[in-house]
């Protein structure tokens, strides 16, 4: 298994921790298990009130990305405007 040396931490907001990994060019964020198995739940779900939530957390997230991004002044990649 291979194991990172080095992660850049750039924000570390409990739900979205925003990070950087020795060789990659732009962030990432951290989501935990409990929370990534809830968005897939609300992602197969045929309730639009849940798709919808998933899509402002998903939004929000990119949010944070861009916002810790930029304040380390490393940038970020093309995005769809949010």
């Amino acid at each position: 298994m291979e194991r990172a040396t080095e992660i850049e931490l750039l924000s570390p907001k409990t739900n979205r921790v925003v990070v950087r990994t020795m060789g990659r060019r732009y962030a990432g964020i951290v989501v935990q298990g409990d929370r990534l198995s809830e968005w897939v739940t609300m992602a197969r779900s045929t309730n639009p009130e849940d798709r919808d939530e998933l899509r402002q957390e998903l939004e929000e997230s990119l949010r944070e990305v861009i916002r810790a991004s930029e304040a380390a002044g490393i940038g970020v990649p093309h995005l769809p405007p949010i």
